[in-house]
């Protein structure tokens, strides 16, 4: 009877033993499907990270041109905005530069082209706003008549020295012709007078062009 117990007992250690066993394969089968899927995860890690790694750098790369193209935008802009205010500049001064130059052409066109008054109100005007008078009262007679007969010329009319044909020099007068009327100007006071009459005159003797 003990017998039998006995290799019963036997028979079943032997299975729980082949179970176990059994087991242990699948286990170990079941973890070296795991290790294996483990590597292959850290072989994919590995060549995720090194893609990381080359975006990482053509980010950089990128960003680098980036910052360079928009230093260069910066840099173009200010040297357009510094042309852009040279050519202002530079047409302002052109513009002076005509204006001066129609001011000097009209000045030139009195001098070249004098002309007589157009009417007694314009001569007494122009001798109102002289200065002739007041401005040498220390010098000749003669000399002031040429003062004005000068600054006549300046503005572009005619006004001409008229000396004495004999004695003193004190009555030296200047001259306007307005029309067919021939006036007296005296530069000591800017007195008018009528003196005569000659043919009409023209307003320019040498007509501009």
């Amino acid at each position: 009877m003990n017998k039998w117990v006995a290799i019963t007992v036997i028979a079943v250690l032997v299975i729980g033993l082949v179970v176990m066993a059994v087991i242990m394969a699948q286990q170990t089968g079941k973890l070296n499907d795991a290790l294996g899927d483990l590597d292959d995860a850290e072989t994919q890690i590995a060549a995720l990270q090194s893609q990381v790694s080359s975006l990482e750098k053509s980010v950089s790369s990128v960003q680098g041109k980036l910052t360079e193209s928009e230093n260069k935008a910066i840099t173009l802009q200010t040297n357009l905005n510094t042309a852009n205010a040279q050519i202002v500049t530079l047409q302002e001064n052109v513009k002076s530069q005509q204006s001066t130059i129609a001011t000097q052409t009209d000045e030139l066109k009195k001098v070249r082209y004098p002309k007589h008054f157009g009417s007694l109100a314009e001569l007494t005007g122009w001798l109102q706003k002289d200065d002739t008078n007041t401005k040498y009262p220390d010098v000749s007679a003669a000399q002031r008549a040429f003062i004005l007969e000068a600054k006549a010329a300046a503005d572009g009319y005619l006004l001409p020295v008229r000396m004495p044909l004999a004695g003193t020099t004190d009555y030296v007068n200047n001259i306007a012709v307005i029309g067919d009327i021939i006036y007296s100007v005296r530069a000591s006071d800017d007195f008018v007078e009528r003196w005569g009459t000659i043919p009409a005159m023209p307003q320019y003797p040498i007509p501009p062009p």
